[in-house]
């Protein structure tokens, strides 16, 4: 099985890096969530209002997405929740709305 078709359950950053804005999130498969954002965002569908509203204001080539983390399935809420507060603690500005799990 290739790199590509194997899932992980990861904690993930969406990371605008003109603006400094930045989104956390959990997958256990993160090639196809990166995908879905992508899809919704170029389809004006996405759940994120103000991640969309950046995305259609031009800022769609500022966006970077990588791996904070890889863990387990059973894991990754209690992480994602972990890694949201340690960013707004941080000052970091999040388009992040719940507190995440």
């Amino acid at each position: 099985m290739g790199f590509r078709k194997r899932k992980f359950a990861v904690i993930y950053l969406i990371e605008n890096k003109k603006l400094n804005k930045y989104y956390v999130g959990k997958s256990v498969d993160c090639f196809s969530r990166w995908q879905s954002h992508l899809q919704s965002l170029f389809y004006k569908k996405h759940h994120n209002k103000e991640l969309q509203e950046d995305f259609d204001n031009g800022h769609y080539t500022d966006l970077v997405f990588s791996i904070l983390k890889v863990s387990t399935a059973k894991k990754i809420g209690q992480l994602e929740k972990v890694y949201i507060e340690k960013y707004k603690n941080s000052g970091k500005v999040l388009y992040n709305k719940t507190k995440g799990g």
